[in-house]
């Protein structure tokens, strides 16, 4: 089989399979130039972004938010960000549910070849 049908097997596998994949590639590659000021207000907006899922569809987030104060609208730079409790790995095992959000209506599989180190 040629290099250019191969190519084009991959393209479309991509753009069935997984059609965001190009964007991202794209601002990955755009994101690589970023200077050290652009490269921290976007990860600030991002874990912004990601705190504020959490404390929305999180139970257990919430809670931890709620008893230590954290008001994520006062989250304005990364430094702020030592605000946040660290949770250790007993925590989301003993979490777990708590943790996660069941409400979306699509699946994913996923495993890991970690162990809880538990027998």
């Amino acid at each position: 089989m040629s290099n250019i049908i191969r190519k084009i097997i991959f393209i479309v596998g991509v753009k069935i399979k997984n059609p965001l994949l190009f964007n991202e590639f794209n601002f990955l590659k755009k994101a690589e130039k970023y200077s050290l000021k652009e490269l921290e207000e976007y990860q600030l907006k991002q874990l912004t972004f990601l705190l504020n899922h959490t404390y929305r569809f999180s139970s257990y987030y919430k809670r931890i938010f709620d008893e230590n104060n954290i008001d994520l609208n006062k989250i304005n730079t990364i430094e702020d960000f030592k605000k946040i409790p660290i949770i250790t790995k007993n925590e989301l095992i003993e979490h777990n549910k708590e943790i996660q959000n069941f409400s979306y209506n699509k699946n994913v599989f996923s495993e890991t070849s970690g162990s809880t180190g538990e027998p």
